[in-house]
């Protein structure tokens, strides 16, 4: 982890250093930038979605709205990236959830922003069956845009414009286990929250046993299916994670917290 923060922190001080020797201007600032997921009650106050957590440098939240389509409410989230991750100031982002297809969306169409690294807690950017079998919909426009189909064609994912994405995915299940392949958190398969280019049955190593031919995951850049720059980061081998923040260390949001909290600096 000190390697990739060292290795994206020269990058950063380069760029840095040119925009200054361009501008004249030696005033910068270093953000840690939080981007909710889905929220049913629209958009959240405050840092409410988040129950209070914000390790890491100068921590700021854009809070967009969480039920509306990632095409309408992603203007929100690009006036925050401008204010805090263009021109002088760079940021460190921590996405959860739907957070992750706002983000990358915003890179791909209108990037780049000066971007250090991004943890990515239970990533939603590569869908979810349980928007595909409608019990996530509910006439929320968000839920719809995250099927597995619609969110994957809906930007490149490929084009991070050398931003990486550090992946936190949790294995825990739960009731609504049985409507997602593979391993999941509850919400989100690993074939969304660890970046697979490919909707599958993809599981913990070990796991191939019960779970009928699956893909194993494993960590950093080390296997195939993989959208360019996603790094397996956090793998939930102990399967005690769920989706949510808010359930303590029963979250996987808690990991990257912690994370945020050690290197976000």
């Amino acid at each position: 982890m000190k390697a990739r923060t060292l290795l994206a922190a020269l990058t950063a001080a380069a760029s840095f250093f040119a925009t200054v020797a361009l501008s004249g201007e030696a005033s910068a600032t270093t953000y840690s930038v939080y981007l909710h997921g889905r929220n049913t009650d629209g958009t959240p106050s405050g840092w409410n979605y988040w129950d209070g957590s914000r390790p890491g440098i100068n921590a700021v939240v854009i809070n967009y709205n969480g039920r509306s389509h990632i095409s309408s409410a992603n203007p929100t989230v690009r006036a925050g990236l401008n204010t805090y991750c263009t021109g002088s100031n760079y940021c460190y982002v921590a996405a959860h959830s739907a957070g992750c297809a706002h983000l990358q969306y915003a890179i791909d169409k209108y990037g780049p922003y000066n971007i250090i690294w991004v943890n990515g807690a239970g990533c939603a950017s590569g869908g979810t069956e349980l928007s595909d079998n409608w019990s996530w919909t509910q006439g929320d426009d968000l839920a719809s845009d995250l099927k597995t189909g619609t969110v994957r064609s809906m930007y490149n994912h490929n084009n991070m414009r050398g931003v990486w994405f550090y992946l936190f995915g949790g294995a825990k299940g739960g009731a609504a286990a049985a409507l997602i392949t593979g391993q999941d958190d509850g919400a989100v398969g690993y074939a969304s929250s660890l970046g697979r280019s490919k909707t599958g049955d993809f599981c913990n190593p070990g796991d191939d046993w019960w779970l009928d031919h699956c893909d194993e995951v494993g960590m950093g850049t080390s296997t195939g299916n993989r959208y360019s720059y996603h790094y397996v980061y956090y793998r939930d081998s102990g399967e005690n994670k769920d989706h949510y923040v808010g359930s303590g260390s029963g979250g996987i949001p808690s990991p990257m917290f912690s994370d945020m909290a050690a290197y976000a600096d």
